[in-house]
């Protein structure tokens, strides 16, 4: 997913909009979330996807589905390590 990548620099806008918007079909949904939770269980060196992760979790949290709040109310825990 770009959203996560190496990459020095964020993802547009208009991408995160575009991940936001499929967070409104279930199964898009879910394979969203996988991908951001299976993001925040990297180590340490790996800061900069783990950042953009918590960023895109960020954008969601304001734009995406309510079912989006909901889920990371349920798993605050695995975010409050950071």
């Amino acid at each position: 997913m770009e959203s996560t990548s190496k990459d020095p620099w964020n993802v547009s806008n208009t991408k995160l909009q575009v991940l936001a918007d499929h967070t409104h079909n279930w199964e898009d949904y879910q394979v969203i979330m996988k991908h951001l939770w299976e993001k925040l269980t990297l180590k340490g060196k790996e800061w900069k996807r783990i950042a953009k992760a918590m960023h895109v979790m960020d954008y969601l949290v304001k734009n995406g589905a309510p079912r989006v709040i909901q889920d990371l109310k349920d798993d605050l825990y695995k975010i409050r390590n950071f």
